[in-house]
């Protein structure tokens, strides 16, 4: 008996919960009356930059000619935009299996011109965050590349070396990034970058 008794004071307490809401006029704030076209980004209909596509040719200098870096990948890839992390990247792999290549240097080097492509998206690492200053930092650093001028910094990325060991290049790398409207995607070049 005393089950049933909390039970109806429960169904009590939803039924006069409701009640209150109705007449407080607030029920759009209700879950149930959620509007599926609503955007947490903006409350226009803009899209913003997303991804950030380029191109990566590290080479070294060997008798006056350009011999190009052989790596499965290139690893972390750190990319800012106006001075602020954007995020660090890997390049899409690459089958060393097929390529002609020589061990030179510490490197394994190719007469080849090998590119090593990047997709830069402005993505959430929701893992790392630990504390509620955790995601108030995130939110205040998260970039939304809306139509303008930004300036785009290749700041750092490491190469394989021979012995498997991972070496970090500065390639100095910085490009004006022109933003039009409704633009998700932006290709931003194609770089060849001496390691020294």
């Amino acid at each position: 008996m005393p089950f049933l008794k909390i039970r109806f004071s429960f169904f009590l307490f939803f039924v006069a919960l409701q009640l209150f809401l109705v007449s407080c006029g607030i029920t759009e704030t209700l879950p149930t009356t959620y509007d599926i076209n609503s955007t947490i980004n903006s409350p226009t209909s803009t899209a913003f930059v997303k991804n950030l596509l380029f191109i990566i040719k590290p080479y070294i200098r060997v008798n006056g000619q350009n011999k190009y870096i052989v790596s499965d990948s290139i690893v972390n890839i750190d990319i800012h935009i106006n001075n602020k992390e954007w995020g660090t990247y890997k390049s899409s792999a690459l089958d060393t299996s097929i390529v002609s290549k020589s061990p030179i240097s510490g490197y394994w080097l190719s007469s080849d011109t090998l590119k090593y492509s990047v997709v830069a998206d402005n993505r959430f690492v929701m893992d790392s965050l630990k504390t509620a200053g955790a995601y108030a930092n995130l939110m205040h650093n998260y970039l939304m590349l809306e139509a303008g001028d930004y300036i785009f910094e290749l700041a750092s990325f490491d190469v394989k070396l021979q012995n498997g060991r991972l070496k970090k290049i500065y390639p100095g790398v910085t490009k004006l990034l022109q933003i039009t409207d409704k633009m998700t995607s932006l290709f931003v070049g194609e770089y060849s970058i001496e390691v020294k």
